[in-house]
């Protein structure tokens, strides 16, 4: 039985779904069948009283612990897959974590984009109403202008709450235009390497991976066609120091009152740590498949002898 392989499906299968426990539930049951007898739980706090235990911990959180039971065959083998896997699944929690995030960010947004488009409704209807009816033309005025600076005041503070949340969000975030140029935090900035500054001379295709480009314009596309309200994808960008960075990126199209594209909103979250991981496993497998190849060379030589 090729246990890394076995063990690279079972956490490629585990990072599609989308509950932590029935994540957790499923890979306890996978990682005792592959390494029978031990026994394997899931614990929320650190146990003081297990041999074998390793925290479900990524760069910014840490997510419980994996406990070992009946570790008669524990191997440093078994023990770099196993740490791998974990490694594995603290991304996974992570990558739960981060989406849940971005659904509440988004849900944010479109509530505030909604409620800035009824108020602008709103507004003009209240304003076509008031110049026909009124009477005295210098009050009609009057009343007009007292209105439309309340209601900049409030696009006012509905902009500040966008921009709020825009520029202190933990996830990487953009604003790019039809061009191509690019408006970004701090967030995206730190997965990238360059300064907000150095970013507006540059469009998003100078730092995309090549092999990435033509990926990234049919999602675009399809976002303009209306073909697709919002497109979610994996790519790479070339980070200033030349490193390459995979992302999970997150976007849509946000359009004025006639329908007419104005601005892609862009989430990136940056997922080099989980490809690292995945390319780990994998190294893991193919070294097991040499390994088993060795030994069946050595055992036919011995028996030729």
């Amino acid at each position: 039985m090729n246990v890394a392989y076995d063990l690279f499906l079972l956490m490629f299968n585990l990072s599609h779904l989308h509950s932590k426990e029935k994540i957790i539930e499923l890979f306890i049951d996978g990682m005792g069948e592959l390494f029978k007898p031990m026994e394997f739980q899931f614990a929320e706090t650190e146990s003081k009283e297990r041999d074998f235990q390793f925290e479900i911990k990524s760069r910014s959180a840490s997510f419980g612990f994996i406990t070992i039971q009946n570790t008669e065959t524990f191997s440093e083998e078994s023990e770099v897959l196993i740490q791998n896997s974990i490694r594995m699944l603290a991304v996974d929690f992570e990558r739960l974590q981060l989406d849940e995030i971005l659904k509440k960010e988004k849900n944010i947004i479109e509530q505030i984009a909604e409620k800035t488009q009824n108020e602008l409704q709103t507004k003009i209807k209240e304003l076509n109403e008031s110049r026909n009816a009124s009477l005295n033309l210098i009050a009609d005025l009057t009343e007009e202008i007292e209105k439309r600076k309340k209601y900049e005041r409030e696009l006012k503070d509905s902009e500040e709450k966008f921009r709020n949340l825009f520029e202190y969000s933990t996830v990487g975030k953009s604003l790019t235009q039809l061009d191509g140029t690019v408006e970004v935090n701090k967030a995206f900035c730190n997965i990238v390497g360059y300064s907000a500054e150095e970013l507006k001379t540059k469009k998003w295709v100078d730092i995309t991976h090549p092999d990435d480009i033509e990926k990234s314009n049919e999602v675009v596309k399809s976002l303009i066609s209306g073909e697709i309200k919002t497109g979610r994808f994996e790519k790479r960008y070339i980070h200033k120091n030349g490193n390459i960075v995979w992302v999970d990126v997150s976007t849509y199209l946000q359009k004025d009152e006639n329908g007419e594209p104005q601005f892609f909103i862009t989430s990136t979250i940056d997922i080099t740590e989980r490809k690292k991981a995945e390319e780990a496993l994998r190294q893991s497998e193919e070294m097991m498949r040499n390994s088993q190849s060795v030994a069946h060379i050595c055992s036919y030589c011995n028996k030729s002898k």
